[in-house]
């Protein structure tokens, strides 16, 4: 019975993991797409970005935390 909960457990984060690459994918994608500026500058945002830019960009990427924790 403990393993499976282990297993349980694996299944949900491989998913979380797939997410948050795809998520990181698309974004950068998107502002290659569109010829914009890179949204990350190391590890944060750079100087011009807007609030709407990084509030955006946070949603995003805490979306499947939101769901974990608060939906399942």
């Amino acid at each position: 019975m403990g393993l499976f909960f282990y297993f349980r457990g694996m299944e949900e984060l491989i998913l979380l993991i797939i997410y948050y690459v795809v998520c990181i994918i698309v974004i950068f994608l998107y502002y290659k797409k569109r010829k914009i500026r890179m949204p990350f500058d190391g590890f944060g945002y750079p100087d011009d970005a807007t609030f709407g830019e990084r509030f955006t960009i946070a949603l995003l990427i805490c979306i499947p935390l939101l769901i974990e924790f608060f939906i399942l």
